[in-house]
């Protein structure tokens, strides 16, 4: 999988989550079809209570708004949880496609002019000037477009197989930088993880039963924990030994 596929389907789990945000009705009775607890509190009347509030003269005494429980249900879960989740896709979809963004001309180079390939290899080749020189990346492009137009002609385009074509015809040595290119767009990384609190190794550490524990020996409890295969071949019994015959009050004659 590329950076390009990994794209759509972004896209399409996005689409696929604003899809559902529109079915609360319909998850909501498979979920009453489970049990009939669901039905019978959420169905059930909700009681009329007043709120005080405070009005200045400006204001008019308006009704305080009751939701029963499937409202309440889709009001501050369903549709927070949803959002969420459209709002991180679309976080996670903006950083790939910026990255895809400059690899993405090479699918279209027979078709693109002179101005259009020149702006998109300078571009590409100041994200990656340690790799790739921006001059040559042009005149093999160049050169590329015709060679495309000429053996993939009306096909459409994908990064993985214009590789495999540069591999399989023995043509890296005529086409450098694009190989370079193409090669960096592969081998780029299209998956992410956060790192919980609750898998850290301070997390583990202190705990509710070590909630008074200062700052400076949490740090040291925390460099035990994590150099535990040098901790256990250290001997504690001799440690512990030299250390009291060092700190011992009574000198021994």
């Amino acid at each position: 999988m590329d950076l390009y596929i990994a794209c759509s389907l972004l896209n399409s789990l996005e689409l696929y989550l604003l899809d559902i945000r529109d079915k609360f009705d319909e998850f909501l009775e498979k979920a009453k079809s489970f049990t009939d607890i669901c039905e019978s509190e959420s169905t059930s009347e909700p009681r009329n209570r007043r709120r005080s509030v405070k009005l200045t003269r400006f204001e008019g005494e308006s009704e305080h708004t009751q939701f029963t429980g499937d409202e309440k249900l889709k009001i501050e879960i369903f549709y927070p949880i949803i959002d969420s989740l459209c709002s991180n896709l679309k976080t996670r979809k903006t950083a790939y496609e910026t990255v895809n963004d400059n690899f993405k001309f090479f699918t279209a180079l027979p078709n693109m002019t002179y101005e259009g390939i020149k702006e998109c290899c300078e571009k590409l080749a100041r994200k990656y000037d340690q790799d790739i020189s921006a001059e040559n990346l042009i005149s093999e492009c160049l050169h590329y477009k015709h060679y495309l137009r000429d053996t993939r002609k009306n096909e459409e385009l994908f990064i993985p197989d214009l590789y495999l074509q540069l591999k399989k015809e023995f043509l890296t040595s005529t086409f450098p930088n694009i190989e370079i290119s193409l090669r960096i767009f592969l081998t780029l990384m299209i998956t992410n993880c956060a790192g919980e609190r609750s898998f850290s190794r301070l997390k583990l550490i202190k705990s509710d039963h070590r909630s008074t524990m200062s700052q400076s020996r949490l740090n040291h409890l925390s460099l035990m924990s994590i150099e535990s295969d040098l901790l256990k071949s250290i001997d504690f019994d001799e440690l512990i030994s030299n250390f009291a015959a060092k700190k011992s009050r009574k000198k021994v004659f």
